[in-house]
């Protein structure tokens, strides 16, 4: 399967080291990197074996979580390259997840103003979200992606046999992304999620999944790559989901994106519900399945003023109005909706009063 995104080629394949080398001798790339973490180094590499016996590919590991996306892995792997004499017709290929991309990406992108870069994401999540689009980015201090580019992949190499390598809750985190990809546009593509449970699901049926929301997450880069209009429906869930993110950071709690994005959306089909009139019963549906299979928050209300200030760092806003994307119903999502402070501590507090006293 293949789609043509915007200046990059997303493909999805089960061979991926066939596909790898193939991707490499079309570009004919000078000096050849490859940026891992320990994870993808044991798990993933492997199947490249073929391409590491054919060709000079140089190695950087770095560090996982969001404790390693940082300015100073950046400067690990802009040091990596110089050192190894990396030039601008060199490529770097990031094998892994939503962080790895992010960072591999940024390094790639601001190296020599710009070196070829391929994402071959290992993990549900960054294979529907992180890999397409050419967001690449980094965290300062405790708030999400405040420094990055649009910079996009020559390629994108997306393999369902990477989702054996995957527990539980990592298939769960980025089946969010698919499940706010048809939330936002798809009525068709969301049922059939809310129908089927991933870890029982074949890999057929995950491919094909997998398949339909790239397409929709590609369908809004193609319309608005710089994210200046409509692309802003993809962060449907991400307000409230980022400050979730930032406040589980700041006090340790173990918290993936898509959980986060996951009981964000809770919450902002709380307020889509409280200004707009989607299909009650989907919505519950929706609501329902989130709260049975995806580890809570822990907030209470003396967390409430952090949440906000986090929320008001908010790369979407204006000034100190916070902007949201919400629905009008299923496939029919609403951008740039600016709520004030009650309405948001409104959502919070339903989400403390409902969810996050059963945090498990």
């Amino acid at each position: 399967m293949q789609i043509i995104s915007f200046k990059s080629k997303i493909v999805i394949h089960s061979d991926i080291g066939s596909q790898l080398l193939s991707v490499i001798n079309e570009l004919k790339p000078g000096k050849i990197f490859m940026l891992t973490d320990e994870n993808t180094h044991q798990y993933c590499l492997p199947r490249f074996k073929k391409l590491m016996q054919q060709e000079k590919v140089q190695l950087l590991g770095i560090g996982q979580g969001e404790s390693a996306k940082t300015i100073d892995t950046v400067k690990e792997i802009w040091n990596f390259l110089q050192e190894q004499g990396a030039d601008r017709e060199s490529l770097l290929i990031n094998l892994g997840g939503g962080m790895l991309l992010d960072v591999g990406g940024f390094a790639a992108s601001t190296f020599k103003r710009g070196i070829k870069f391929i994402n071959i994401p290992t993990t549900l999540l960054s294979m529907v979200d992180a890999s397409v689009g050419g967001k690449t980015g980094i965290n300062l201090n405790d708030y999400k992606n405040h420094i990055g580019t649009f910079s996009l992949p020559e390629y994108v190499l997306i393999s369902p046999v990477f989702l054996r390598t995957l527990d539980k809750r990592q298939i769960y985190a980025g089946w969010a992304e698919m499940l706010k990809h048809g939330l936002i546009h798809s009525e068709d593509h969301l049922l059939k999620l809310l129908d089927v449970r991933p870890e029982e699901a074949g890999e057929h049926i995950l491919t094909d999944l997998i398949y339909e929301s790239v397409e929709i997450k590609n369908h809004f880069v193609q319309e608005d790559p710089y994210e200046s209009n409509i692309r802003k429906v993809l962060n449907f869930g991400h307000t409230i989901g980022h400050a979730f993110e930032s406040l589980a950071f700041s006090s340790d709690q173990s918290l993936l994106h898509g959980e986060a994005v996951a009981n964000g959306m809770i919450c902002e089909l709380y307020l889509s519900a409280k200004n707009q009139h989607p299909k009650e019963h989907i919505i519950k549906r929706v609501t329902d399945y989130i709260a049975g299979s995806y580890n809570k928050v822990k907030i209470s209300a003396s967390d409430l003023d952090l949440a906000y200030r986090f929320l008001l760092q908010d790369k979407k806003n204006r000034g100190d109005q916070i902007n949201f994307t919400l629905l009008r119903d299923i496939g029919e999502p609403l951008t740039d909706q600016y709520l004030d402070k009650q309405d948001i501590e409104e959502a919070l507090n339903y989400y403390i009063e409902r969810y996050s006293s059963n945090a498990r």
